[in-house]
């Protein structure tokens, strides 16, 4: 419960950043398309933000006593379960259907009407739809310890038939509301299953390849992306 706890506040501190430069990005297209790509220039916050505060002094003295340890103890050989190629297909899987809708979001919108005639217009109404796609998931995310706890096996199940829910309203509404609403669906399922592969991979990993299970869950996750 812990372990999942902290990596649904993971997730929920990535859905705010998400959330700040979707709707960020909107309002900058106003200003014409070019200027939307200049939300990119926020990259340079982390950069500062780590050279001044992360110490590699610190890792690099904690390596050296990892080395010393390791003398002594035998070396386990890393082995990566099959579970965690199963999981990491699966949110291969889950993105390649999720992403697609995102990327369309704008064009859809214009396509229905709801945004008028300007595609400025829809591209912003997109842009918040997707914000609230990520914002929608601070709050689950953060509770996602307690919602497994609650929900149990049939916490991906639930989350599945949101994410089936909100893309039937995005696919097929045509009033502003209706659309948020698909949003806010889909929003909901992306807090649940993101953690929930994760925690599920470090449960089913042993610690001396818990970073390999990791690196294999995320390259399968940007793959799909």
């Amino acid at each position: 419960d812990q372990l999942a706890g902290m990596i649904g506040i993971e997730n929920a501190v990535g859905s705010v950043g998400s959330a700040i430069c979707s709707l960020v990005s909107g309002l900058l297209v106003v200003l014409g398309w070019q200027a939307g790509f200049s939300i990119y220039l926020l990259s340079v916050v982390p950069l500062v933000l780590f050279t001044l505060f992360v110490n590699l002094d610190d890792e690099k003295g904690s390596s050296e006593d990892q080395a010393q340890d390791a003398e002594v103890a035998p070396k386990a050989k890393a082995h990566v379960p099959g579970a965690v190629w199963g999981i990491g297909f699966g949110l291969f899987a889950f993105f390649v259907f999720q992403l697609p809708m995102a990327y369309a979001l704008g064009t859809r919108i214009f396509e229905s009407g709801v945004a008028g005639t300007s595609q400025e217009s829809a591209s912003t109404i997109a842009s918040t739809i997707y914000s609230f796609f990520t914002i929608i998931g601070i709050p689950i995310s953060i509770f996602f310890g307690a919602i497994r706890k609650r929900l149990g096996t049939f916490t991906v199940p639930v989350a599945l038939a949101f994410n089936a829910l909100g893309f039937g309203l995005l696919s097929f509404g045509t009033s502003v509301p209706v659309l948020f609403a698909g949003g806010i669906c889909s929003g909901v399922a992306f807090a649940i299953v993101v953690p929930y592969a994760y925690t599920l991979v470090a449960e089913v990993s042993p610690a001396e390849s818990m970073s390999t299970s990791t690196t294999i869950a995320m390259v399968c996750l940007n793959v799909g992306v």
